[in-house]
C-alpha cells in the first residue's frame, strides 16, 4: 500500500474518531484539516487560528471532541500540581519521594473530600515517616467532635489552624478567651457557641468572685468552691450591703459562722440609721456613727411614733436598751445639734406618744397641754391657773390618767409641806388629792 493510501485511510480514521457522519465535504481544505487532527491524536496544543478555522466550517462536535482530548491530555499535570499542593498542605515531608499511584495521594485526597481516614490508612502513613500528618488528622478529628459537640457544624473550617479550632479547645478545657477570639466569636454567628462561651464566662467570673470573697471575709478554710454553695450569695448580699433573710441566717448560725451574722446585724443598723436620718430629717448631721447618740434619739422618735410601723420589725431587733421613750432631753439635744426640724418632728411625736400614754383622744391643741404634759412628766406641778384652765373648765375628765397624775404630784406636795413646816392644815389638802389620785391607802 503506498503512503498516499495510507495517509488516506489515516486521515479517514482522525475524521471518524473527530468528527461525525458527513458534516465535512471534502475540498482543498483536507490537508489543513488532516493537520488539525494529527497535531490533536499526537497530543500537540492546538491553535486559536486552527479553532477558528474548524467553528468557520462548523465542525463543533470535532471542537467539542478535541477541547475533552486536550483536557485529558493536560490532566497528568494537574494532578500533579494537586498532589503537590495536598503534600503541603497535609504536612507530608519535602524529601518523601511516592508516585502519583501512591496510595498516599488516596488518603490525602479522602481528607479534603471530608471523608473519614481509617485506622488501616493512618498506620500507612505512619509507616511512610509521615508523622506531622498523622498528628494534624487527629487534630482534624478533634476538630470535627468539637463542632458537632458545641453545634457549629454548619461551619466549614477542619484545619486546626483556624481559629475556631482554638477556640473550641477553650471552650472544652474551660479556659478564658483571649479579646481578639471573644471578639472572633461574637462576630461569627455562632450563637451556640456564643451562649456557651458566655455561660462559662459567667461561671469562671462567679468562682473568681466566690474565692475573692472568702478570702475577704477569712473563710478560706471553707471547704465548698462551687458557686452553688449557699454560702456564695449570702457573701455577695453581705458585701452588696443586701440585708440577709431569716434562713440564710440560720443556715449561718448552723455552721457557726457567728461574724457574718455579727456583721449583717451591723448592715441592717446601718441601714435602718440611714432610713430614721432620712426619715426624721436629720440626713445633714454630721454623726455616721451606729449605736452614737444621734442614731439613739432617733430610735426614740420612732419607738414613739405610731406611724412608723415599717421600722418596727427593724426596730425590735435592736438590744433592750435602745427601746425606751422618747424624753424632752432628746427633742432638746436634737436643738442644741442645729436640727430644728428634726425637733418639730420630734415633739409632733412626743406630743401624741404623751396623748396615748394619757389615754387622750380628743384633739388638742399642743398650746397648752404640750407643755403641761412636759411639766407631769417632769414631776412638775401645774401652775393653779393652768390646773383650771384644763380640769376646771372640763377640758379634760377630772378621772383621766392626766389628772390622776396631776393629783398625784399635789398630794406629794402637800405631803412634803406638812414635814417641812409641820402645819397640820396640809394633810387635809394631801387627803384629798390623793383620793382624787384612787390613792386612798395614801391617807
Amino acid at each position: 500500500m503506498s503512503n498516499t493510501e495510507l495517509e488516506q485511510k489515516h486521515f479517514n480514521a482522525l475524521r471518524l474518531k473527530y468528527q461525525q457522519g458527513d458534516q465535512y465535504k471534502k475540498s482543498t481544505s483536507d490537508k489543513f484539516l488532516y493537520m488539525i487532527l494529527r497535531k490533536v491524536d499526537l497530543g500537540i496544543h492546538v491553535t486559536d487560528i486552527e479553532l477558528q478555522w474548524l467553528e468557520k466550517n462548523e465542525l463543533f462536535k470535532t471542537i467539542e471532541i478535541i477541547n475533552l482530548y486536550q483536557y485529558q491530555i493536560e490532566d497528568n499535570q494537574r494532578l500533579e500540581s494537586e498532589f503537590l499542593e495536598l503534600r503541603n498542605k497535609y504536612n507530608i515531608p519535602k524529601d518523601l519521594e511516592i508516585s502519583t499511584s501512591s496510595p498516599i495521594y488516596s488518603i490525602l485526597y479522602k481528607l479534603s473530600s471530608d471523608l473519614t481516614v481509617t485506622n488501616v490508612e493512618l498506620k500507612l502513613l505512619t509507616q511512610h515517616g509521615c508523622t506531622e500528618t498523622v498528628n494534624l488528622i487527629q487534630h482534624i478529628n478533634d476538630f470535627l467532635n468539637l463542632k458537632q459537640k458545641y453545634k457549629v457544624n454548619n461551619n466549614t473550617s477542619r484545619l486546626p489552624t483556624e481559629p475556631l479550632y482554638t477556640i473550641l479547645k477553650k471552650l472544652q478545657s474551660r479556659n478564658q478567651l483571649s479579646e481578639s477570639e471573644s471578639q472572633w466569636l461574637l462576630k461569627s454567628g455562632l450563637k451556640e457557641a456564643q451562649d456557651i462561651y458566655q455561660q462559662r464566662e459567667n461561671e469562671r467570673i462567679a468562682t473568681s468572685e466566690f474565692a475573692q470573697l472568702k478570702s475577704k471575709y477569712q473563710l478560706e478554710s471553707y471547704p465548698d468552691k462551687a458557686i452553688t454553695s449557699r454560702l456564695y450569695p449570702i457573701l455577695k448580699s453581705i458585701n452588696d450591703g443586701k440585708a440577709l433573710n431569716s434562713e440564710d441566717l440560720k443556715w449561718l448560725q448552723s455552721k457557726k459562722m457567728h461574724t457574718l451574722v455579727q456583721l449583717d446585724q451591723d448592715l441592717k443598723n446601718k441601714n435602718l440609721f440611714s432610713k430614721l436620718k432620712e426619715q426624721y430629717k436629720a440626713t445633714t448631721h454630721r454623726d455616721i456613727e451606729v449605736f452614737g447618740e444621734l442614731f439613739k434619739v432617733l430610735v426614740k422618735i420612732a419607738f414613739c411614733d405610731s406611724s412608723t410601723s415599717s421600722l418596727s420589725i427593724e426596730i425590735a431587733l435592736l438590744p433592750e436598751q435602745f427601746k425606751c421613750d422618747l424624753s424632752e432631753q432628746d427633742i432638746k439635744w436634737l436643738t442644741n445639734e442645729g436640727l430644728i426640724e428634726s425637733a418639730n418632728i420630734a415633739q409632733q411625736v412626743h406630743f401624741k406618744f404623751l396623748k396615748s400614754k394619757y389615754q387622750i383622744i380628743d384633739q388638742l391643741p399642743v398650746d397648752p397641754f404640750y407643755e403641761i404634759m412636759l411639766k407631769i412628766e417632769r414631776e412638775e406641778r401645774l401652775d393653779p391657773k393652768q390646773a383650771v384652765q384644763i380640769f376646771g373648765e372640763d377640758r379634760l375628765s377630772k378621772q383621766g390618767k392626766l389628772a390622776i397624775a396631776h393629783y398625784r404630784l399635789e398630794a406629794i406636795f402637800y405631803e412634803k409641806e406638812y414635814q417641812r413646816t409641820g402645819n397640820r392644815w396640809n394633810l387635809p389638802s394631801a387627803s384629798s388629792n390623793w383620793r382624787k389620785a384612787d390613792k386612798p391607802h395614801k391617807l
